[in-house]
């Protein structure tokens, strides 16, 4: 499992250059002909704190739950980069977003401690801003739709195209991610992305 920022909407990409050529040495490897993978990868996009820090833990609790060693203790995790920063001489998590949510490493060891019953994952909810969820993106994007004399952000896709490119800058300025343009365009993420980055 990763938790991955992906505000290109390059994921699909990516995870093609990390398993091609795995899948090519494993083969050689072991002789193997063949798929190595059986499905494509798949994704879900976090668009709250809530969300975000549920599957923080998620991904976390997952070497206790399948029964490969505490949370704390498993090898390929990245809990040790979030309860000990900086310690590590091969980093490759940005920590610094959760760990401001839960108030630290300190934090975000109860925090993960508190989750290790399935209820926590639902119950739990953020106490700092960051991603807004749809309904808040909404709300941030009124004051552009008056901008634009727009009577619903469904109307981008037919303006003209600096128009169009113009609202969904301001979009993405307003701190709307490139998925919830995409809803409330209707304008797909790889146009949006390209405008926007």
């Amino acid at each position: 499992h990763l938790i991955v920022h992906d505000e290109a909407c390059r994921l699909s990409d990516a995870m093609h250059a990390l398993l091609s050529p795995y899948a090519r040495y494993f083969n050689k490897r072991s002789n193997h002909v063949g798929h190595v993978f059986q499905d494509r990868f798949s994704a879900a996009p976090i668009e709250d704190d809530a969300y975000l820090l549920r599957a923080v833990a998620y991904v976390h609790a997952n070497p206790a739950k399948a029964g490969a060693g505490p949370m704390d203790q498993y090898r390929w995790s990245s809990y040790d980069e979030y309860a000990h920063p900086g310690a590590s001489e091969f980093e490759v998590v940005d920590s610094d977003l959760v760990l401001s949510m839960l108030g630290g490493p300190a934090g975000f060891v109860r925090f993960s401690r508190g989750l290790q019953g399935d209820g926590g994952f639902s119950t739990y909810e953020a106490r700092v801003p960051g991603l807004a969820p749809l309904d808040r993106a909404k709300e941030r994007a009124k004051p552009i739709m008056q901008t634009y004399h727009l009577a619903s952000l469904r109307e981008a896709p037919s303006l003209d195209r600096a128009k169009r490119d113009e609202v969904l800058r301001a979009l993405r300025n307003a701190g709307i991610s490139i998925r919830q343009i995409e809803q409330l365009t209707g304008i797909g993420r790889s146009t949006v992305a390209r405008v926007t980055t």
